[in-house]
């Protein structure tokens, strides 16, 4: 579904937004990074603000956990169940030097999905 699809990505770029103006970031920037291969879409959204703090990873994506004064911390797995309805993956890493990347992929339509190879979790690969 295209629509949840660009939902997902509307809530992964404006998060970046809000932490890079919470952070107070000197030239913020968010980018979107996309690429396709080994049977899938991956997407990428790159800031360059603070990252993830050392707890924070580990609570991501469990349901009602905010690091937002007015979050509800439904977001990100809303976002993480929509993305694996879809047959995909998503995470989350912070760069070693600093920003954080949100990443999901997708299987393409009519790829062969069995085969070795696929990306790595941990770091951006677009």
């Amino acid at each position: 579904d295209p629509v949840l699809i660009e939902q997902v990505l509307l809530n992964l770029m404006k998060n970046a937004v809000e932490a890079l103006v919470d952070a107070g970031t000197l030239r913020p920037s968010v980018e979107l990074h996309t690429c396709v291969g080994n049977g899938k879409w991956r997407v990428e959204v790159v800031d360059n603000g603070p990252g993830l703090a050392a707890g924070m990873q580990d609570n991501l994506f469990t349901p009602f956990y905010s690091t937002k004064p007015e979050g509800m911390g439904i977001g990100l797995n809303i976002c993480r169940s929509i993305v694996e309805f879809h047959r995909g993956e998503f995470g989350a890493v912070s760069c070693p030097e600093g920003g954080c990347v949100f990443w999901f992929s997708l299987p393409l339509a009519g790829a062969e999905l069995a085969g070795a190879g696929g990306w790595s979790n941990e770091m951006p690969s677009c």
